[in-house]
């Protein structure tokens, strides 16, 4: 089950991104849901929203981990290359919602 469903909360969080001679300005926390399939121990993990951010873990901890800095790193080239942040969608079944640092400005 989704740890969160979105539906008011999803319109709340697609106001919090705006574009800015191509900086990303977060107001409030963005999250965006992951799809991790296990292997083994280990882990792939990818967001739908995001499709460059495709990353793996050892284990669960790692791939928490690394899915944290996929998202950022893509979310940091969007901001580079200048192009628009998609929204996240609302997370589905067997997806996790990741929060996108603040801290990108």
């Amino acid at each position: 089950e989704p740890l969160l469903r979105q539906g008011p909360l999803k319109q709340e969080m697609n106001d919090s991104i705006s574009i800015y001679r191509n900086s990303i300005m977060l107001c409030r926390p963005v999250f965006y849901p992951a799809k991790f399939e296990q292997e083994g121990q280990a882990y792939n993990v990818s967001f739908r929203d995001i499709p460059e951010a495709i990353t793996c873990g050892d284990d669960w901890d790692d791939a928490l981990q690394m899915a944290k800095d996929a998202l950022f790193t893509s979310v940091d080239f969007y901001r580079e290359e200048g192009r628009t942040l998609p929204p996240p969608s609302e997370c589905q079944e067997g997806e996790i919602l990741i929060a996108l640092d603040l801290a990108l400005t």
